[in-house]
């Protein structure tokens, strides 16, 4: 599936629409283990702003910033969530997967009450289990993206 944004509204929106789809299909995961999404793309393709809108449509109220620099933020869901935290991961700064241990990530993809969420996921392209989902997105002009959604 492919969809175009055209403002910062249209990639909430779209992020809403995805979480939808993603509660929906979610029975297919494995239920013992976090939900992962993974985010591919340019720099400013929109990734950042796709998990703003996935924070806003589970209720985050934080300001939702890229964890470029501390490669991990973490965001506790109210109880009326189906997840009980949000993982924002974001691996451009990373050089192996030895850069993740100290985040404890073994244990974040194991709590099956996570949704981890991880940008530049090709930074460490063995690590991801293998039924996450994986979303790439692509920088057209200083408004518009294309956003697809595959395996």
């Amino acid at each position: 599936m492919e969809v175009t944004t055209h403002n910062l509204i249209n990639t909430y929106k779209e992020a809403e629409i995805f979480l939808a789809h993603l509660l929906k299909i979610s029975q297919n995961f494995n239920s013992n283990k976090a939900v992962v999404v993974l985010l591919s793309g340019d720099l400013g393709a929109g990734k950042t702003s796709f998990v703003q809108g996935l924070a806003r449509a589970l209720g985050v109220i934080d300001s939702i910033t890229s964890p470029t620099f501390v490669v991990e933020k973490i965001y506790p869901l109210a109880s009326d969530q189906p997840f009980v935290k949000l993982v924002h991961i974001d691996c451009y700064r990373l050089d192996s997967e030895a850069d993740l241990k100290p985040l404890d990530i073994e244990d974040i993809l194991a709590d099956k009450n996570n949704l981890v969420v991880v940008e530049w996921p090709e930074k460490v392209p063995n690590f991801w289990p293998p039924e996450a989902l994986k979303v790439k997105f692509t920088f057209i002009n200083d408004t518009t993206r294309n956003i697809s959604y595959g395996a």
